[in-house]
Parts: C-alpha cells; sequence; structure tokens
C-alpha cells in the first residue's frame, strides 16, 4: 500500500490537516509536523506542540469498517504506541482510557481519532488517527504549561535524539 507522506515544519493541526486533505479527495495519507499551532485533543481542549519536542502526526484512510467497530481504533491505536514505546526505548507505558498514554503515573502520549469525510460531495467515510508524543520536553515546560501531570521520553530516561 503505497500511502503519501506529508510532513510540515508547522502546522495548525496534524488532524485539520488530514481533513483538509480528505476534503480534497485523498483516501490516505500521513501528516506529520514539527510544530502545531493548534493542536486539538478530547472535548475540544487545545494546545501548542513546541517545535522539535515531540513527535506530532496522524494518519488517515479508508477504514471499510462498519461503524460499529470504529471506535475499536483509538485503543489499538494506544496499544500499537504502548507497544512502540517499549520496542524503542525500553520503557512500558499504560493506558489511560481511552485516549492517554502512562508513564509513572505522568501522560507521556495523547490520542485523537475521528471520523472524516472525503472525496466528492464528502460521500466517503475514513477515520483519521492523531498522535502526540512527548520526546524531549524539560520539566520547565510542563510547569510554565501548568501541566504537573506531563512528562516527555527524555524526562523518564529515553535516550532521545532529535536529529
Amino acid at each position: 500500500m503505497d500511502i503519501p507522506v506529508y510532513h510540515y515544519d508547522t502546522l495548525d493541526s496534524t488532524n485539520t490537516q488530514c481533513k483538509r486533505l480528505a476534503a480534497e479527495g485523498a483516501a490516505s495519507a500521513v501528516v506529520t509536523a514539527d510544530c502545531q499551532t493548534a493542536g486539538r485533543g478530547r472535548m475540544g481542549r487545545r494546545f501548542q506542540s513546541p517545535p522539535g519536542l515531540g513527535l506530532y502526526l496522524s494518519v488517515l484512510w479508508r477504514t471499510g469498517l462498519c461503524a460499529e467497530t470504529l471506535p475499536t481504533i483509538t485503543p489499538l491505536a494506544a496499544v500499537a504506541v504502548c507497544r512502540a514505546i517499549e520496542n524503542v526505548c525500553g520503557l512500558h507505558c499504560g493506558i489511560k482510557w481511552p485516549n492517554d498514554l502512562l508513564l509513572n503515573g505522568k501522560k507521556i502520549v495523547g490520542i485523537l481519532c475521528e471520523s472524516v469525510s472525503y472525496g466528492y460531495q464528502q460521500q466517503g467515510r475514513g477515520i483519521l488517527c492523531g498522535i502526540g508524543i512527548n520526546l524531549a520536553q524539560p520539566q520547565s515546560y510542563f510547569d510554565a504549561a501548568d501541566l504537573p501531570h506531563g512528562t516527555s521520553l527524555a524526562l523518564q530516561g529515553a535516550a532521545v535524539d532529535l536529529a
């Protein structure tokens, strides 16, 4: 399967960009950004993702799944990211239902999955899954943002190479 990958230095939101691509007819895409200026989380929460300190990405695809199975996407993504962090960093995450990953009781990953329309007159349906992983934010970032329960892989002892 050949899925186009789009990378941006700065974007409002990788999920929002996936929605724009879907409206233009894209059925599948991966969107990454070094910085998000208007990231979105559950229940309309807004946040900014600082440049060069995290992994911010969204995946868009036609699912072919029936509506009843769409709610399984978020926990499946959570398990996949947990396994990736364990395989790459040797750290064991837990899942805080339904869409956060925790390391030592602190949030390390946020996931937001959404249904999306694509194509001519928005006739097709798909899903997009946005994932934000805190890689190298220092403690001062979480303190200044009043996020006492936030952490990064670097703060948890993982060797993070941002190059």
